[in-house]
């Protein structure tokens, strides 16, 4: 028994990419962080501004897999300081808000 095989290289020319659709081969950036802007670029004019960005850049290398499980932890125990909780009477407003304007969506509708 004889096999006879003739090997020939394609140029790099006629080289075809594999069939994968496009949208796999660019990276999967979500709706919402198509609007918002870059960290680097909001500037930083007072204190509550730096600590924003700081925790925005932990939250940035959290999601690139910098730190473990603990540090993790950590840096989220340590960020709930600076979480303000609202006052009743900030949510008592703000549902009083809402509410009102409910109210006024109810009775625009009713008129048309």
């Amino acid at each position: 028994m004889s096999v006879n095989m003739e090997v020939t290289e394609k140029p790099k020319s006629q080289e075809t990419e594999p069939d994968v659709p496009s949208d796999l081969n660019e990276p999967q950036i979500p709706e919402s962080a198509k609007q918002r802007p870059l960290l680097v670029d909001i500037p930083v004019t007072d204190d509550t501004a730096a600590l924003n960005l700081m925790v925005g850049f932990l939250n940035v290398a959290q999601r690139r897999g910098a730190f473990n499980f603990r540090e993790s932890g950590k840096i989220g125990e340590c960020i709930q300081r600076f979480v303000r909780q609202p006052t009743p009477e900030q949510v008592a407003a703000a549902l009083e808000s809402q509410n009102a304007t409910v109210a006024a969506a109810a009775a625009a509708e009713t008129t048309n």
